[in-house]
């Protein structure tokens, strides 16, 4: 199993297809969005309020 966060390069086809010609026997896994899975995006909201706020 690929588990990859649902970013759209992520679902263009070629990523399909290179999965399945590597191993019939792997599953994509898309995760839905959320910040309990990204926690990264809290850091850059923190750092877009620090740039806002700067300017």
């Amino acid at each position: 199993m690929i588990i990859m966060d649902n970013m759209h390069s992520h679902h263009v086809k070629e990523v399909a297809e290179t999965v399945s010609k590597t191993n019939k026997n792997l599953t994509i896994l898309y995760l839905p969005y959320s910040l309990d899975f990204n926690p990264i995006e809290m850091m850059w909201s923190k750092i877009k309020d620090i740039l806002h706020n700067y300017g």
